[in-house]
């Protein structure tokens, strides 16, 4: 078991800018159109949750 503080604290270092990650991730799997409906739109969010990305990366990424 790692201290959340220090998975944190790794993650925050790593210079990953997590909800352009995200928006790319969704580009390369669904196409750079934002979602048409709901359904679509929770498709996406579910498929990046299951790839670890927060609630807040999610959303600014299904919102660009």
């Amino acid at each position: 078991a790692i201290d959340a503080t220090i998975i944190e604290n790794a993650l925050g270092e790593a210079e990953v800018d997590w909800p352009e990650l995200a928006q790319a991730v969704r580009h390369k799997r669904f196409g750079v159109q934002p979602p048409e409906d709901f359904p679509a739109k929770a498709k996406q969010m579910r498929f990046l949750q299951q790839r670890g990305f927060t609630h807040a990366q999610i959303r600014q990424a299904i919102a660009d």
